[in-house]
């Protein structure tokens, strides 16, 4: 039997870091939140002064491929780092980001999203070279009939008189809410609202 050395060093790859794609629409309130990394692909849409008399604090808001908004925020040291790195108007990917749930009030935040991002020290961001497509959004209001003609998840203006509202149900984890809308030609629609 051969000698063993008991102070030999181990020799360890080094862990590879997968992105993991995520967007804003599809963050699931429970099982996404905890604590796992993300990657992104965004556009930096607004970016907030500095607040330095909140321990140094500075929000974003960055808008995914599907147009959904989300506020994004860096706490302490890393405010000069992402104050540097993102510029309003710019597209971005950005890894090792934190989903969180806002807990503040509906007033007290810069958009109603309930879904919030942090930007830590292990974030990355690296500039997004490819053309970043927004759903197109036709520019007129639409009759009912078009509408439901249209691709999934495409914004669209439509105008009616509400005739009546359900109340807020759980469906599959998600709060739906179906009004019954009349437009002028004596047409009825009725939708679930998120």
């Amino acid at each position: 039997m051969a000698p063993v050395r008991i102070g030999q060093k181990k020799i360890t790859t080094e862990r590879q870091f997968c992105p993991r794609f995520k967007r804003f629409d599809d963050v699931d309130e429970t099982f996404d939140l905890l604590l796992r990394t993300w990657s992104i692909v965004v556009r930096v849409e607004v970016k907030f002064p500095v607040e330095p008399r909140y321990r140094d604090k500075q929000h974003f808001i960055l808008v995914d491929t599907d147009g959904s908004k989300v506020e994004a925020i860096a706490y302490n040291n890393d405010v000069r780092r992402f104050d540097n790195l993102l510029h309003q108007g710019f597209n971005y990917t950005i890894h090792r980001v934190i989903f969180g749930i806002n807990w503040g009030e509906v007033a007290f935040r810069n958009i109603a999203h309930r879904i919030e991002l942090t930007l830590t020290s292990n974030t990355t961001v690296e500039p997004y070279t490819m053309p970043l497509c927004f759903p197109r959004c036709p520019r007129h209001l639409m009759p009912f009939h078009e509408v439901f003609q249209q691709p999934n998840r495409r914004l669209v203006d439509v105008m009616g008189i509400i005739l009546c509202v359900e109340p807020v149900e759980l469906i599959g984890r998600r709060r739906y809410r179906g009004p019954v809308i009349r437009c002028k030609v004596e047409s009825y629609c009725c939708w679930n609202l998120r």
